[in-house]
């Protein structure tokens, strides 16, 4: 076996309050929680230093995907260690443990082998050492004053109004990721190269099967989601001349599809569709002109 570790993966109760406590709280760099197409898909990383990552996935799903029961949480299995250059350093990441929801399990302090460390234990019961060795040399990438992870930036997203003949549009409940709960339209993120009609058609096809035969570029929004830690730009097309039934083909995402008039949607609308409606926007006439 090659001495070379690629991933350590923390087993966690809450998936999108374990983004936020590495993410918000201790300021590792993400790109969110990928995966949620596949069942016992989602996870989350986080890039180390180089060939490292992080990664965050749902006790359920390790466990699904080890085909072993889950067992009762123990935080004397496995212990993190985080080294830094400073005393300081480690004082200070300590308190932003603290301050993001991390149980300060030891307070950081000199110890026996000559070094100062702390020790905390996150949201999810992992327990983790701050430490500062004076007699161990860290790497450029380890000091406070590194570049610093990227700031989180907005991200864009296509919600498709698909319209029926009698002028009903097509929502479902979400489930699984940032909304769950609230009615959307279909839709997801913008891929990379990718325009927004062909987003349109890709979700809608692989959230609902459906094709279409008419596009038309519609409003835009612009919301946070605090409680996720993200913020979409979220623009909307209008989808007529559908073909086809809807069917559910993620349900790990979507609890199902239905139609509603705009003047009657069920509560409580995911907030994109939210802001849309509350901007006096309306869908057009089933007969008006495409």
């Amino acid at each position: 076996m090659n001495p070379h570790l690629s991933c350590i993966t923390l087993a966690v109760d809450d998936l999108e309050a374990a983004v936020r406590f590495y993410r918000d709280g201790l300021g590792l760099a993400t790109d969110g929680i990928v995966g949620t197409q596949y069942p016992n898909g989602a996870v989350a990383f986080f890039a180390l230093q180089d060939g490292l990552k992080l990664a965050l996935w749902p006790r359920t799903s390790l466990a699904a995907d080890a085909g072993l029961a889950v067992a009762a949480r123990s935080a004397t299995e496995v212990e993190l260690a985080h080294n830094v250059a400073s005393e300081a350093e480690v004082d200070a990441l300590i308190a932003r443990a603290r301050a993001a929801g991390a149980r300060v399990i030891r307070p950081a302090g000199r110890v026996f082998w000559g070094g100062w460390a702390g020790l905390f234990q996150s949201p999810d019961g992992h327990l983790w050492e701050i430490a500062h060795n004076p007699n161990w040399t860290l790497p450029a990438s380890a000091s406070a004053s590194a570049t610093p992870p990227a700031a989180p930036r907005p991200e864009v997203g296509v919600g498709v109004l698909v319209q029926a003949a009698d002028g009903r549009l097509l929502l479902g409940r979400r489930r699984g990721a940032h909304g769950a709960g609230t009615w959307s339209a279909p839709g997801g993120k913008l891929e990379f190269g990718e325009s927004v009609e062909a987003a349109a058609r890709r979700e809608l096809g692989e959230e609902t099967g459906l094709a279409v035969d008419h596009l038309q570029p519609g409003p835009w929004t612009n919301d946070v989601f605090d409680d996720a830690g993200r913020h979409f730009l979220t623009a909307f097309v209008l989808a007529r001349g559908v073909r086809g039934e809807p069917c559910n083909r993620e349900p790990d995402k979507c609890e199902g599809w239905h139609w509603f008039d705009w003047d009657a949607l069920p509560q409580p609308l995911f907030a994109p569709l939210a802001s849309l409606r509350a901007s006096g926007w309306r869908p057009p006439a089933p007969d008006a002109a495409v």
